[in-house]
């Protein structure tokens, strides 16, 4: 399953055992003041692996305060952040600790870049035995 961000909207709920996100125009420049919000979830006992592939091109900033893609982890009933990410680099893999995570994308009126593309796959987690 291939899901991609249009232009007219984005974000939603993916229940998928893999995929794909970008953001909205992807490789074209993304527009300004959006918002997008993805949330990912597997079966239980598994977790998410994402791996960011091609181009990255968000805006450079501080702290990722402009503009940013941000992996958040549901941990302990609450989101915790996994990274934020902005710049030219590609991000580096990031997995989940369950079967759901958020992948969130903001932007400003500033500068607009080409964006991203993002990929995940559910992975079994591993337990282990207590001997």
């Amino acid at each position: 399953m291939t899901v991609d961000g249009v232009a007219a909207g984005c974000g939603g709920i993916l229940h998928s055992r893999t995929g794909n996100l970008a953001s909205p125009n992807y490789p074209s420049a993304y527009a300004a003041d959006i918002e997008c919000e993805w949330e990912i979830r597997v079966e239980p006992g598994y977790k998410i692996l994402t791996s960011f592939y091609q181009r990255f091109d968000l805006e450079n900033s501080t702290d990722c305060r402009n503009d940013f893609i941000e992996l958040l982890d549901w941990k302990n009933e609450n989101w915790q952040s996994l990274g934020r990410f902005c710049g030219k680099q590609l991000p580096p893999v990031v997995s989940s600790s369950g079967p759901v995570i958020k992948v969130l994308f903001r932007t400003n009126s500033q500068y607009q870049g080409d964006g991203f593309r993002v990929s995940f796959i559910q992975l079994f987690i591993e337990f282990n035995r207590i001997n």
